[in-house]
């Protein structure tokens, strides 16, 4: 579920920018990944009970905060609640928009969203 954003990209330059190690750096994006992995069980309930606008909205919330902890606030604490706060954003948004790009084209074509090969 890494998104191919540039942000991925220059987060650990800004990191370093800021003084923190490889090892501070991989505490801060594993803790993305593990918080993502768990969000994912309760997400999916989430988002059929209560749609898909509420969770996307929801999941832009959880981005605007945490990119402000990371501007505003940089410290090695609440950047650990930042990632914590992103991994759960991830996996409220992502099925989403998938579950709505396989609503949008046609039966026979959705089942190259999930891997790129034909079901047949």
């Amino acid at each position: 579920m890494v998104r191919g954003t540039i942000a991925w990209f220059v987060q650990p330059f800004y990191f370093q920018s800021l003084g923190y190690s490889y090892e501070d750096l991989g505490v801060i994006f594993s803790v993305i990944f593990v918080t993502q992995a768990f969000a994912l069980i309760f997400t999916g309930p989430f988002t059929a009970k209560f749609g898909y606008r509420k969770s996307t909205f929801l999941a832009v919330l959880f981005f605007m905060i945490t990119r402000a902890i990371h501007v505003l606030f940089p410290v090695y604490p609440l950047l650990i609640l930042a990632s914590v706060n992103f991994g759960i954003g991830m996996p409220l948004e992502y099925p989403v928009l998938m579950s709505l790009l396989s609503e949008s084209v046609e039966e026979e074509m959705s089942s190259l969203l999930g891997i790129g090969l034909p079901s047949r």
